[in-house]
C-alpha cells in the first residue's frame, strides 16, 4: 500500500513539475496567442494536461496491460487510435471554443483548431505512456527474476538439509525392485519402479526451469498409481482425461502436482464413495487443468485447510512465473471441491 502510495505521489510530482515548466515564461512557450510571458497559457495548459493525463494512462494502465493479457493486436489497436483521436478531438474542440471567446473578432473555424501542435504533442504523450508501461514491466520482471531465485536458493538449502543419500535411497529401491523381480511379485516391482521414478524426478528434474509436460504427467501418473494401493477397491472412482497438444509443449516442473495431491488429501474417504475426476487440455500455448474431488465434512479435516497451503504456494508460485497470464479459480460446494487452472504459456 505504501509502495503505490509513493508512486502515485511521484507521478503527482512528475506532472506538476512538466506544467510549471510548460506555463513558466522562463521557457515561454506560446501557442495560438496564448503565452508563458503574459500567463495567459496557464489556464489552457491545465486542461491540456488532464487530457493528456486522460491519454497517458488510459493506454499505460488500461488497453497496454489488456494487450498483454489477452493478447488480440486487432482489438487493441482499435481501441488506441479511438482513445488517440478521441482526445485529440475533444482537446481541439476545447481549443477552438476558448479561441472563440477570448478573441471572437479573430476566430475562424480554422483558426481555433490547433491540428498539428495539438496531434504532435499527444503523439508524444502515447509514446512516453508506451516508455513508461514498458519500463514498469521490466522492473516488475527483474525483482520476480530475483524474488524466484532467492526461493529457489532457499528451498535448496532446506532440501539439503533435509534430505537423505540419494545414492543410497535409489540402490535401496533398486534392490528391492530386483528381489521382487526374483521372487515373481510383479506388481511389488511396478510399484518399485514407479516410486522410483518420483524420486527421480523429484531430485533431478524438478531442478530445470522447464520439462515437456508429458513427462510431468507421467509423474503425476505415477503418483496416482502408487496413492491407489492404499485405497478400497470399490467405492473410489479416479479418472484423469488428456486432450490436445499436451505432449508437445513445455511447464516449469511439478506444477500440477499440487493440485492432485490437493485432491488426494481432501477427497478420499473410506467410509463413503469418493471421487477424483481431472481433466487436461492443451490448445496451442493454453493450458487448462481441472480437478475436482469429493468433500467429506464428518472427516477430521479443517474447512480452512481444505484449499491447502499447498494451493497457497502454488499460487504465489505462478504470480512469479506466469505474471497476468494465469487463472486460478477454486469453487466449493458441500459435497464437491473444484479446482481449475488456465494457463498461457507462451
Amino acid at each position: 500500500m505504501k509502495k503505490l502510495q509513493k508512486e502515485v505521489w511521484l507521478h503527482v510530482l512528475v506532472w506538476l513539475i512538466g506544467y510549471v515548466l510548460f506555463v513558466s515564461p522562463f521557457t515561454n512557450v506560446t501557442m495560438y496567442k496564448f503565452s508563458g510571458r503574459d500567463g495567459s497559457i496557464i489556464l489552457p495548459a491545465l486542461v491540456w494536461m488532464c487530457f493528456n493525463v486522460l491519454l497517458f494512462y488510459g493506454n499505460a494502465l488500461t488497453l497496454l496491460p489488456k494487450y498483454k493479457q489477452h493478447r488480440h493486436l486487432k482489438l487493441y489497436i482499435g481501441q488506441l487510435i479511438l482513445l488517440f483521436a478521441g482526445v485529440s478531438a475533444l482537446e481541439m474542440l476545447f481549443d477552438g471554443i476558448l479561441v472563440a471567446y477570448l478573441w471572437p473578432e479573430e476566430y475562424t473555424f480554422r483558426s481555433g483548431l490547433a491540428i498539428v501542435p495539438n496531434l504532435v504533442m499527444n503523439l508524444l504523450v502515447l509514446l512516453l505512456s508506451f516508455s513508461y508501461r514498458f519500463l514498469k514491466d521490466w522492473v516488475e520482471h527483474e525483482r520476480r527474476e530475483r524474488q524466484l531465485a532467492q526461493e529457489k536458493l532457499e528451498a535448496e538449502l532446506k532440501y539439503l538439509k533435509a534430505q537423505i543419500n540419494p545414492h543410497f535411497l535409489f540402490n535401496t529401491l533398486n534392490n528391492l525392485f530386483s528381489m521382487a523381480r526374483r521372487e515373481k511379485a510383479h506388481g511389488t516391482a511396478a510399484c518399485v519402479a514407479k516410486l522410483a521414478h518420483l524420486m527421480r524426478y523429484t531430485l533431478h528434474d524438478s531442478n530445470l526451469p522447464l520439462v515437456e509436460l508429458e513427462k510431468d504427467v507421467k509423474h503425476m501418473e505415477d503418483y496416482i498409481d502408487l496413492q491407489k494401493l492404499r485405497l478400497p477397491e470399490r467405492g473410489v472412482e479416479i479418472k484423469l482425461e488428456k486432450k490436445g497438444n499436451w505432449e508437445t509443449v513445455q511447464v516449469p516442473p511439478m506444477l500440477l502436482i499440487t493440485l492432485v495431491e490437493n485432491a488426494f488429501k481432501h477427497g478420499i474417504s473410506y467410509q463413503q464413495p469418493s471421487f477424483i475426476f481431472m481433466e487436461l487440455d492443451v490448445q496451442g500455448q493454453d493450458l487448462t487443468f481441472s480437478v475436482k474431488n469429493s468433500m467429506h465434512r464428518r472427516e477430521e479435516t479443517l474447512k480452512e485447510d481444505a484449499s491447502g497451503i499447498g494451493l497457497e504456494n502454488m499460487r504465489r508460485r505462478l504470480a512469479l512465473l506466469y505474471p497476468d497470464r494465469h487463472e486460478l479459480h477454486t469453487q466449493e460446494t458441500e459435497h464437491a471441491f473444484l479446482t481449475q487452472l488456465h494457463i498461457h504459456l507462451n
